[in-house]
C-alpha cells in the first residue's frame, strides 16, 4: 500500500513539474507502467484539464494501464487462478447485444476516421482527437486501427499508432476479465 501511495505521489509531482521533452516526461511512463498512472492522471486533471497534443499520449498510456492494472487486479486479486478461460466467441453467443454494439461502433468508427481522412485531404475543420480516441476507447478500436492502415491517416501520430493497439489490448484484458469473473 505504501508503494503504490509513494509511486503514484511520483507520477502527480512529476507531471506537475513536466515540461514537454524533458526528463521529468520521459520519467512519466515508467511511473505508469510501475502502478502510479492514478497519479499522473490527477496530475493531468489538476494542471491540464484540456485535452491538447502535448499530453494526449501520456493521457492515453495512463488511462489503459491503469485499466489494465485494475482488471488483473480483479482477475487474480488475493486468489490464485491456474487458468483463465479465452472462449470470446462462447462470450459473444451468450451476449449478442454486445456483438451487435461493437459491431456498431467499430462501424461508426471506422466511417468517422474516413470523413477525418477527407477533411485532411481538403484542408477542412477536422474531426478532434479526443473523439477520435473516444470511439476507440468505447469500443471501436478495431476500427479505427482498419481506417488508419486503410487510409494511411493518424499513422505518424503517437497517440494513435501506439494508442490504438494500447487500447485494444486493454479492451481484451476487460474481455478477459468478463470472462473470468
Amino acid at each position: 500500500m505504501y508503494y503504490l501511495i509513494g509511486i503514484n505521489a511520483a507520477g502527480f509531482f512529476f507531471y506537475r513539474i513536466n515540461n514537454y521533452g524533458s526528463l521529468f516526461h520521459k520519467l512519466l511512463y515508467p511511473i505508469a507502467f510501475a502502478g502510479g498512472s492514478l497519479g499522473i492522471l490527477l496530475g493531468i486533471w489538476a494542471v491540464d484539464r484540456k485535452a491538447d497534443k502535448e499530453n494526449m499520449m501520456i493521457t492515453v498510456f495512463s488511462i489503459c494501464l491503469l485499466l489494465i492494472q485494475i482488471c488483473c487486479w480483479l482477475l487474480f486479486g488475493d486468489e490464485q487462478k491456474t487458468e483463465l478461460s479465452f472462449a470470446f466467441f462462447e462470450l459473444f453467443s451468450q451476449h449478442p447485444y454486445l456483438s451487435l454494439y461493437l459491431l456498431l461502433i467499430n462501424s461508426i468508427t471506422f466511417i468517422v476516421y474516413g470523413i477525418d481522412k477527407y477533411l485532411a485531404k481538403r484542408n477542412q475543420k477536422r474531426v478532434k482527437i479526443v473523439t477520435l480516441l473516444s470511439l476507440a476507447a468505447a469500443g471501436g478500436s478495431i476500427g479505427g486501427l482498419s481506417a488508419m492502415i486503410l487510409f494511411k491517416h493518424k499513422i505518424r501520430k503517437n497517440y494513435f499508432s501506439a494508442g490504438l493497439p494500447l487500447i485494444l489490448f486493454t479492451q481484451l484484458i476487460f474481455l478477459i476479465l468478463l470472462m473470468n469473473r
